[in-house]
């Protein structure tokens, strides 16, 4: 049985495991990274947004494709010039 599966019956292990999950992308430095991170975390707690319904593991791979995505476009290593 998978993990999400497993964690999805125990709703408490669920909702500390995202939260968890939540705590270590916040721990970046990137501004704009956090920025979003901050915007998905407020769409699965509060329930309004398009990632309301997305398990732990779909999570994970939303924050990869949007570090990959940002490392691509060359964004993840500059300094916002608002913090220069």
């Amino acid at each position: 049985m998978k993990l999400s599966t497993r964690i999805k019956r125990l709703y408490s292990a669920y909702d500390s495991l995202c939260l968890h999950i939540f705590d270590l992308l916040l721990s970046d430095k990137n501004d704009k990274f956090l920025q979003w991170v901050r915007w998905v975390k407020q769409d699965v707690t509060t329930g309004p947004g398009e990632y309301k319904n997305f398990t732990v593991q779909q999570l994970i791979l939303a924050a990869r494709m949007q570090f990959n995505n940002m490392n691509k476009s060359g964004t993840w290593n500059k300094v916002d010039p608002c913090n220069a």
